[in-house]
């Protein structure tokens, strides 16, 4: 079953109506927690290249939603 990206490009400004950033880009100093905080609350998730220790998974359960790896994220489970 083909996933859908969303009909406009997103990018790091993309406010929502609320004027709340739509979009969360994420370093790899920020925790999983931090992470999946920002997943909860709708946002789309740009990883930025570098090593992700996750000791939790990331959780994406809003329909539409993006997480996306952009050059070598690399994420790599602790358990």
């Amino acid at each position: 079953r083909p996933h859908h990206l969303p009909a406009a490009p997103l990018a790091s400004g993309d406010d929502d109506d609320d004027g709340r950033s739509v979009v969360f880009v994420a370093t790899p100093s920020d925790s999983a927690a931090a992470i999946n905080r920002q997943l909860a609350r709708g946002r789309h998730v740009v990883l930025t290249p570098g090593l992700y220790a996750l000791p939790v998974p990331l959780r994406v359960a809003t329909r539409g939603q993006v997480l996306l790896g952009l050059g070598f994220a690399t994420l790599t489970p602790m358990r």
